[in-house]
This record gives structure tokens, sequence and C-alpha cells, in this order.
């Protein structure tokens, strides 16, 4: 058998380390071998690729190749070896393994992604980490996983890591399966990012016992900040924190944890640009874990900043929160204050929150209606729901609401049929040209299930969008609706318990819960019809 050029050597290699051989995903080793002893085997491998003889180098660095990601903290050590043909081989083989991670086994579009992450602004990089994480079925997980343990700078490492706990699953069986596929794609690293993910897993599990362990990670965090920027951020810093105080309710210590909420938010320069964005980002995961007090503060923390950009970003997702609660003045009082910076131009809308000045101020008109409504003031509700139509002809929850006002005049009512076909039809169109965005789907559904239409083709485009996105409690709220529409109670409120499972602190997911439930308690009790929900909740934009 003829000897291999040096150059066909390492394209042999560099196909070996890129095909993952040994096993899907990491080329992880036979499933038998101990952890033990696959540490040992690593580093007598790591020896050989000092061995006097060349073919024992060779072999070694093939076997270290086939490993892959499972030799990557070991070859990280070794890469600055005192043998200079170890610690060469080493950062050859630590070369072709961070190639690896980026490109093997994702699905295109993760790989696209990727590909922005790593050619775009700081900015760019977060909302694609967040994209990734937030993915549908977590399909993404695996990806971040990889980038946690390779991505060359520390600090961009740990902002993975965060923006992985930040879209932690609320349901038991979304948990479990997150649980089980960062435990098998996090591996053995010692890096800062995989430590606090694998302590936060056991912490989840035994708050009071591993609660001690988090404490000292986030203490030694918060000291490498203040030492260093270079190695941790604010943004860090905070949510490290945060997630301490909410390991620290359920071990059942609240005035510890509130205040470590306190020191959460006096984190970091008030005013930065990565300090603002960061507060809305935590206050949304701190809102969705149902601690609406804490997220109210770092809201109003941000807005407070005074930057425009950052005064729109906040008090529109605050105004969410507000109406989310049922204090639906409030909530259009906060959005008030992002219309009036759009429309003085101190800030683009499109830019601050991808909603135009005519959504934003749609939506605010909305909010003010709902508060008229709870006033029994007809007439103030109708004209906010008229102005609210008029800003956004596609600002569906006015249309629901102005279609169910109770004794319209005709031309009134034949109006608003007409303002919802069209509505309808710009749905279906955008559908057509898209048929796998979810929320597109989502909501021709919430339009057709909420008023009146072809029920069948609601229910179609319903499931569609569960199919597409089956952890959101949101769009499963929306199949609840359309089968209530339809007539089909139990399958309304069986559906309805798991928007609940999903979304558990969502006032209006629960309150709907409810609502189905009693109707269809009166519906077996006796013949009598059920109207249909008097108040929908809003959906908030999912892709």
């Amino acid at each position: 058998m003829h000897a291999l050029a040096p150059r066909q050597r390492r394209l042999l290699l560099t196909v070996a380390v890129l095909s993952g051989l040994g096993a899907p995903g990491f080329a992880s080793p036979s499933a038998q071998e101990e952890v033990g002893a696959l540490d040992e085997r690593i580093e007598r491998l790591i020896a050989q690729l000092g061995d006097d003889d060349y073919w024992t180098r060779e072999r070694a660095q093939q076997a270290l190749a086939e490993l892959g990601f499972d030799a990557y903290d070991a070859l990280s050590a070794a890469a600055t070896h005192d043998d200079l043909e170890i610690a060469s081989r080493a950062r050859y083989l630590l070369r072709l393994i961070q190639a690896q991670w980026s490109i093997e086994n994702e699905p295109e579009e993760v790989r696209e992604y990727l590909a922005y992450y790593h050619s775009y602004s700081d900015d760019v990089r977060i909302q694609v980490l967040r994209m990734l994480a937030h993915w549908p079925r977590r399909v993404a997980l695996p990806s971040l996983c990889r980038l946690i343990r390779f991505e060359k700078s520390t600090v961009w490492s740990k902002i993975a890591a965060i923006e992985v706990l930040h879209a932690e699953p609320a349901d038991e069986q979304g948990r479990r399966r997150w649980t089980q596929t960062l435990r098998e794609h996090l591996g053995r690293s010692g890096r800062p990012a995989v430590r606090w993910l694998v302590t936060y897993l056991d912490l989840s599990k035994a708050p009071g016992e591993t609660l001690p362990q988090w404490k000292k990670l986030v203490d030694e965090e918060i000291a490498l900040l203040e030492q260093s920027s270079d190695q941790s951020s604010p943004r860090v810093a905070a949510a490290l924190l945060y997630y301490q105080a909410l390991a620290e309710l359920a071990a059942g210590e609240p005035e510890s944890a509130e205040k470590t909420a306190e020191r959460a938010r006096t984190i970091g320069p008030e005013a930065s640009t990565e300090r603002l964005q960061a507060r809305v980002d935590v206050a949304l995961a701190l809102q969705q874990r149902g601690r609406f007090d804490w997220a109210l503060r770092e809201y109003r923390t941000a807005a407070e900043a005074g930057q425009p950009r950052f005064v729109v970003k906040a008090q529109t997702s605050l105004s969410e929160m507000l109406h989310e609660q049922g204090d639906h003045l409030a909530a259009a009082e906060a959005r008030r204050v992002a219309v009036e910076l759009v429309d003085a131009r101190k800030v683009n809308s499109d830019e601050a929150v991808n909603l135009s000045a005519g959504q934003l101020r749609a939506r605010m008109h909305y909010f003010f209606a709902r508060h008229w409504e709870k006033e029994a003031d007809r007439r103030q509700q109708r004209r906010h729901l008229d102005e609210a139509v008029e800003s956004d002809p596609d600002e569906l929850d006015s249309l629901i609401a102005r279609y169910r006002l109770p004794e319209p005049e005709p031309d009134y009512h034949r109006k608003t049929l007409e303002l919802i076909e069209q509505a309808a039809s710009r749905l279906r169109a955008q559908i057509a040209d898209a048929p796998d965005r979810a929320s597109l789907c989502n909501q021709l559904a919430w339009l057709i299930g909420n008023t009146e239409g072809d029920f069948d083709e609601a229910l179609r485009c319903a499931q569609k969008a569960v199919e597409l996105r089956p952890e959101s409690g949101s769009l499963m709220d929306t199949l609840a609706h359309v089968y209530f529409a339809r007539g089909e109670r139990q399958k309304a409120v069986e559906t309805q318990e798991r928007a609940a499972e999903l979304e558990p602190h969502s006032a209006l997911i629960l309150g709907q819960l409810d609502y189905f439930r009693k109707a269809l308690e009166e519906a077996e009790a006796g013949p009598r019809q059920v109207e249909k929900p008097a108040n929908p909740d809003p959906k908030a934009p999912e892709g």
C-alpha cells in the first residue's frame, strides 16, 4: 500500500472531523465507555501526539479527530503544551473541530442564522441567539450548545447561555426535553457558561441543595465583571442574579430574593445601549415567569434612561404586560408615551420595535377601548375602536371588538364585516406567499374564529400554526378559540388547558380557560346557547 502524501492525509483528516465519525451529533464514543476511561484515553492519545514514531503520532491525531468535540477541552489545554509537536497538532485539531460546530447536522435555516451571527453587529448577533433559543421544537438548541462550548469569545459564550436560560420552557414536558438536550450536548466542558447551565439544571431539581453553588458562581461572575469587561458583561451578571432570585423564591427565601432582584437591577452603567436592551430582554423573561413586579421595574428603569429608542421598546413591552394583567388604562398610557415619541420623529418605530407608527397607535386605541368597555362607556369604546382601525386596518383585536359591539346600526355592522373580510383577504394573500409562516396562519384563524366565516378554514389554519409552533401557548389558545367557535367545547377546554401549561402565567389564557370550562358545564347541563368570548386575548406576532 502506498503511503499518503501529507496533503492527502490532511484532507482525509478534515473529512473525518467534518463527517462526525463515531456517532451522530458530537461524534461521541461508544455509550459503553465510562467517562473516566474516555478521559484517560484522550490524555493517552494527546501524549502520543508527541511520540517519536511518526505513524503513532498520525494514528493518535486521527483518533482524536474521530472523538471530535469530546476531546475539545483536553486539546485546548494541550494547545500550550511544552512539547511543540503536541501543541502544534492540538491547535490544528482545535481549528478543525471549531469549524465543525457551525456546519454539522444543522437544518439549513439554522446554518443560515449562524452565518448571520458570524457576520453582523452585536445587536444582530443577540437577535440570532434569541431566535435560535426559541426555535420551534428546540431544533436549534444543540447548535447553541456547541456555540456555548466552542465560541472563541468567552463573553459571547456567556451571552448565548443566558439566552438559553431565558428560553426555558414553562411546561413540564417541554422542560424535560430541554433539560435532556442540554445535558446531552453540553458535554463535560469546563467553560463558565457550561458550568452555569449544568448547575442550573441541578438547581431547578433541588434549589435548596444547589443554591449555594449557584450563588458562588454568580459571585465569581460579578467579581470578574468588576475586574475585566472583556470577560463578562452587565447583561450576563444581572441575568444570573435574577435566576438566583428566582431560585431563592423556590427555596422559600422571599426576602433574600427581593434583595437579590434589587441588586440585579443596579448592575452596570444605566444608560449604555447594551444595558438598556438587556433590561428589556430580562424583563420579558421575568414576565414569562410571572414576576411582573420585577419586570415592571426593569421596563421602567429602561424607559427612565430617556433614550428615545429604548423608551419606545420598554413602553411598548410594558403596555402589553399591563394589558395582560387587565390594567387597560395603564397599558394605553404606557403605549401613548411611545406613540408621542414616534409622532415627534424622535425615533423610527420600525427600527425600535418592528412596528409601523400606525400599528403602534392602533394598539394604544385598542387598550383605551378595553378600558372604556370596563367602564361601560360604549361611546368612548366605539370611538377608540374606530380610531384603531383607521390607524391600522389589520389591527385584528379591534376588528373583533367592533364585531362584538352590542346592537350596532346595520350600516356600521356591515362596514365592520367588510373590514374583516378585507383583512382576511390580505392574510390569505400573505399565506399564499409564505405558507409556513405560523404567525400568518394564526392571525387568519384568530380573526375568523372570533367573528364569522369559514370555520373549517380557520381550523386548518390554526392546526397548521400549532403544527409549526407546537410549543406556543398563544397559538394553542387560538386553536382553542376556533374549536369553541365550531361548538366543540370539550376540545376547546382540552386545547386551552394545553395553552395554560405552555403559558401558566398568562392571565388572559387562564381567564379563557375558566370561560370555556363554564361554557362546557352549561352545555352539558342543558340546551342553553353560550355566546363566544366577549374579549378575546391579543395575539403577539410570532414567526
